[in-house]
């Protein structure tokens, strides 16, 4: 079918193809659903667009895991590939995480865009309330103030030590 249509035409059945993988996906794992308006906004502004798969590797016996970084662009060519050996892990679930802080990491400094991030873990991802979310804000603020950046390590800088003790939002699995 693909051999009688022009590239452009080929490139949006495949794309419309691997949309509809997506959706099915999203369906068998109980990711949520996708309304036809998102799916439509998605197709029209997948040009633009860099898909980004992450993955990571754990071995439970040593807590010993690795992440792989690969990003494309809408073509389908390879703009970055990456990979990282993490010596202490505590699970999969962890190693997973490290997979998408890295990969989204690469691609805010190497290829700064719209980009989608495809990872196997869906239950990573949890909605936080903006009500507990006041440390993180707090902290986003005083960088910009300051132009530096900065990482505590077991304690917290006094400008956020009040709010600390109102935005404890614990997980629960």
């Amino acid at each position: 079918m693909l051999d009688k249509c022009t590239r452009e035409q080929g490139d949006l059945i495949i794309l419309i193809i691997w949309r509809a993988w997506s959706l099915h996906n999203n369906a068998t794992h109980n990711s949520g659903s996708t309304s036809i308006s998102e799916s439509v906004f998605f197709l029209l502004n997948y040009r633009d667009t860099l898909l980004q798969f992450v993955d990571s590797s754990f071995v439970n016996a040593t807590g010993e895991a690795s992440v792989r970084v690969v990003i494309r662009n809408h073509k389908g060519e390879v703009l970055l590939i990456a990979w990282r050996v993490l010596h202490r892990c505590a699970s999969a679930d962890e190693a997973e995480g490290h997979a998408c802080v890295d990969g989204l990491s690469l691609a805010s400094q190497w290829c700064p865009g719209l980009t989608i991030l495809e990872f196997d873990l869906a239950r990573l991802i949890k909605k936080v309330k903006r009500d507990y979310n006041g440390v993180a804000h707090e902290l986003a603020h005083l960088a910009r103030q300051n132009v530096h950046s900065a990482t505590w390590l077991r304690q917290a800088p006094a400008c956020v030590v009040d709010l600390l003790k109102h935005d404890c939002n614990p997980c629960t699995g």
